[in-house]
């Protein structure tokens, strides 16, 4: 008689992939972002041009959302870092910071050539600093980690350890 195992009755013994929650928060903030643009852009036909200094008129593209939404992201996960290595309230002082930071952005909004055009400009600031400040100061960590005090691609009891 032969047995079969089945391949999930095995161990775990391979490579887990744990991603930083700070690093899905700015990938997911550039993805929502260029989402939330094509639907104001491209289905709505929203026009999201801005005056800036000199009567210049500038519109954003999906190149310019992608990289400045990726750019705020980078930024903040810097200072999130900085703050937690000088104080012991990091995530305060940043969601403080974040939140000054938003407000000043939707200045730029008020450039804009047309009342749904700055609308559009407002919920597409808006959509990157919401999920900005709720996951860059996440508490999330993978349990996997050698500093977890776990082998990496080794599974943790949810029990305890033995």
């Amino acid at each position: 008689m032969t047995t079969t195992r089945h391949p999930t009755d095995a161990p775990h013994r391979g490579a887990h992939l744990h991603l930083d929650p700070r690093w899905v928060s700015v990938v997911l903030a550039m993805a929502a972002a260029n989402l939330t643009y094509a639907v104001l852009h491209t289905g709505l036909r929203l026009d999201l041009s801005v005056v800036g200094p000199g009567g210049t008129t500038t519109a954003p593209n999906g190149l310019t959302v992608t990289l400045v939404s990726l750019g705020a992201g980078f930024a903040g996960w810097g200072l999130f870092a900085l703050l937690r290595s000088v104080t012991t309230h990091a995530r305060i002082v940043w969601r403080a910071i974040a939140g000054t930071v938003y407000a000043l952005s939707l200045l730029g909004v008020l450039g804009a050539t047309s009342l749904p055009g700055a609308a559009g400009l407002a919920v597409l600031h808006t959509v990157v600093a919401a999920i900005l400040v709720v996951g860059i100061p996440s508490r999330r960590a993978c349990t996997c980690s050698p500093a977890a005090g776990a082998v990496v691609g080794e599974r943790r009891s949810p029990v305890g350890r033995a």
